[in-house]
């Protein structure tokens, strides 16, 4: 049978995997002048009712990916125009050419590869494991497991349990209440998104927590595959912004931020 720390890392390898072929194919393109590409502006769809990803503030777009859309514009050397949708006109509004891009918490999906390009991800929702001592999956002997019930995080712990000796599983409401039963020691370690987990230490300065990686859900920029140019373009900016920090400090500042 295979054993937790194998399913967790092949889960993990794959989804790397199409990640670095979808990078590496664009890095492979041949560029045109983003000039030729843009009529000085970068056309970008997001869904404003994701936050702290984008969402408004009166009238004011506010949020991570907003930002991270100006950072990509600022590098083309081109404005952005932002387009509010919902969510299921995101990928429609690429294949008619409304936008050039959408950034909007986006999950590089292999079965989209056909249509549109991804860039290399800007942030990872994946499942972290979260303890005041750094535990690893493999260290749960006789520890007690906290996470949101009916979630992803409620497989994994329930697959854990199999292999791992006196595992104790404890099931709540939400991943923040998860969280906070490692702050009155009715749990060891929570299983929770990295989103929530990112939220939950940026609001409480003086928590201390250490989390591991688990699992990866990769969020990336998309672009019509029959822009290849563009998206190569684009992947180049958002490589430039993780080397410098820019990315980096982006996402940090996004978590900190107060949402209405």
């Amino acid at each position: 049978m295979v054993s937790p720390s194998h399913h967790r890392l092949i889960i993990a390898s794959v989804v790397l995997i199409i990640a670095v072929i979808l990078v590496v194919s664009l890095n492979l393109q041949s560029p045109s002048d983003i000039n030729e590409l843009l009529q000085g502006e970068l056309r970008v769809a997001v869904d404003a009712s994701l936050p702290p990803f984008a969402y408004y503030v009166g009238e004011e777009l506010k949020g991570i990916e907003i930002e991270l859309a100006r950072a990509v514009a600022a590098q083309l050397g081109v404005k952005v125009v932002f387009t509010n949708m919902s969510f299921d006109s995101l990928y429609d509004a690429l294949l008619i050419n409304r936008v050039d891009a959408v950034i909007a918490a986006l999950v590089i999906s292999p079965h989209r590869t056909a249509d549109f390009r991804y860039t290399r991800p800007y942030f990872d929702n994946g499942l972290v494991l979260v303890s005041e001592t750094g535990l690893t999956p493999e260290r749960l002997q006789h520890a007690t497991l906290s996470f949101e019930f009916g979630s992803d995080a409620h497989s994994f712990a329930s697959r854990w349990k199999i292999y791992t000796p006196g595992l104790v599983k404890r099931p709540y409401e939400s991943p923040r209440y998860a969280l906070d039963a490692l702050g009155t020691e009715e749990a060891d370690a929570a299983l929770i998104d990295n989103l929530t987990y990112q939220q939950y230490i940026s609001e409480r300065a003086d928590t201390v927590l250490e989390a591991i990686s688990v699992s990866h859900v990769p969020f990336a920029i998309a672009v019509s595959r029959e822009r290849d140019p563009l998206a190569h373009h684009i992947n180049k900016a958002l490589n430039e912004l993780v080397d410098t920090g820019i990315l980096e400090g982006i996402v940090n500042n996004g978590f900190k931020q107060t949402i209405p």
